[in-house]
């Protein structure tokens, strides 16, 4: 089969080199290849027959150095019509790395890949498309829109948080057939937590059994992602721009800011009354663009939710704390002035405090709603019904509703008044088919320690499961 790996090979993360050999010895070439910088000559050289694509370069619609695009066509408005879904997923996705842009600005850059990457598709005809994770960087999006629109085959991973594994999938909508598959194969046995591997185990007790810590690795570290300001200063007072951002800061800083406008509309919670506790997850992340999918826009999600609850339950929202931490005191193109007071503004909505326990939340609410965040997780192993908006990996999960507006919530708000309940034994097999169906690896280095594996273990369960998916 003929090959295009798109985003792989970033220096220091894991390395896909013996991945992709090895995948040259069971037949298949790589034809086109786009990989993080930097990367060194000498990893070009092993694969002369490749065009390597940098990532900065695809981002900016630049293209991979070689490849002649004087016959590549504009799009025809019949190929953008059938791709419109994916230009508003891209055109919000270009808030990260280029929110710079103005929307015409965006949607002519847009047009400019799906023109290079309709070109690219037809002149080096991959069979299969393999990506690390779902895709999520604009460019790479627009070539798994033009994947599925050709009817091209795709890979792609979801790797899990807090028990490190990875789900091989060929379609982010339709989530992952091997888990389903595995609950089929095993539907009339009943699993013991002890016939699941230990990673998994440990998982599910620590957010099922009193006492045990719930608090997720990545949000420990917590703070090595913020930059130390001693740095940041520094920084500025090398580049000349000290005085400037002094001005900037103190301007933030007495004036109205993102930290501000949280804390004059935030209010501790009451346990004593009913609510449905949403959780907001950070953005920009993959967990809602693409998984989101509308409700990337999560003020559209708390307003479904709040449209839909019953008269006498209320609506507890709360930021992550990372985005406020990230944030510093700006607002951004994800919470922007006025974002917090909007939903405050709704009549049975409350915002929360960050630093409300947000496992309290979870245990003494009546339901839990989000798009595709590990909360909902968490909270289905505490016993709570989850009302999941994105395209979860966990959807299969009992206690999982998947909605997608008033009429879907509603309903799923009736079951839960009605006494729905989560079996136990139901959530296990659950787990146990996530065991059997995933595999342990990682595919980014800040999961690399957590995994318990080598490098060598690491690339060898990374090239049997994609070699299984391709001959799948």
């Amino acid at each position: 089969m003929r090959l295009f790996l798109i985003q792989w090979g970033e220096v220091g993360a894991p390395s896909i080199y013996e991945v992709a050999k090895e995948l040259e010895k069971n037949g298949h070439t790589i034809p086109y290849w786009v990989v993080v910088s930097p990367t060194p000559p000498s990893f070009f050289a092993q694969f002369p027959q490749t065009v390597f694509h940098r990532h900065g370069d695809a981002l900016r619609g630049k293209p991979a150095a070689g490849v002649d695009t004087s016959d590549f066509s504009p799009p025809s408005a019949e190929l953008l019509s059938a791709l419109s879904e994916a230009e508003s997923v891209v055109l919000a996705m270009m808030n990260k790395l280029l929110g710079h842009l103005g929307v015409s600005e965006r949607k002519h850059l847009y047009y400019q890949m799906v023109k290079y990457w309709s070109g690219v598709l037809a002149r080096y005809k991959p069979d299969c498309i393999i990506f690390p994770l779902v895709p999520h960087t604009v460019y790479d999006f627009v070539i798994y829109a033009l994947a599925k629109h050709l009817k091209i085959k795709t890979v792609l991973f979801t790797a899990t948080q807090d028990f490190i594994r990875l789900v091989p999938m060929n379609d982010f909508k339709e989530g992952h057939r091997v888990i389903r598959e595995a609950l089929e194969r095993e539907r009339s046995r009943q699993f013991l937590l002890g016939e699941v591997s230990e990673d998994i185990r440990r998982y599910i007790t620590k957010h099922s059994e009193v006492g045990a810590d719930p608090t997720p690795p990545n949000m420990r570290n917590m703070k090595r992602y913020k930059p130390k300001k001693s740095k940041v200063v520094l920084r500025a007072i090398r580049d000349f721009s000290i005085f400037q951002k002094c001005f900037v800061y103190l301007f933030k800083r007495f004036g109205q800011n993102i930290q501000k406008e949280y804390a004059c509309v935030s209010i501790l919670p009451d346990f004593d009354k009913k609510f449905v506790y949403v959780p907001l997850q950070y953005q920009p992340e993959a967990t809602t663009s693409p998984l989101g999918g509308v409700f990337v826009d999560q003020r559209l999600l708390v307003e479904t939710v709040a449209a839909s609850v019953p008269a006498d339950w209320l609506v507890y929202v709360k930021e992550h704390p990372r985005q406020l931490i990230f944030s510093g005191l700006n607002f951004s193109q994800y919470r922007y002035r006025g974002y917090y007071e909007g939903l405050a503004a709704l009549p049975n909505v409350r915002i929360v405090p960050t630093d409300t326990d947000t496992f309290a939340l979870m245990s003494t609410a009546q339901a839990v709603a989000l798009n595709t965040g590990t909360a909902g997780l968490e909270a289905v192993l505490r016993g709570k019904p989850v009302l999941v908006f994105g395209y979860a990996w966990y959807r299969d999960c009992p206690g999982i509703f998947r909605v997608s507006d008033t009429q879907s919530c509603k309903t799923a708000f009736e079951k839960i008044r009605n006494g729905f309940k989560i079996s136990r034994d139901a959530l296990i097999n659950f787990f146990a088919a996530v065991d059997r169906a995933s595999f342990r690896g990682y595919l980014e280095m800040h999961t690399k320690a957590l995994s318990g594996i080598s490098e060598d273990e690491n690339t060898a369960n990374l090239t049997k499961a994609i070699l299984a998916e391709l001959k799948g």
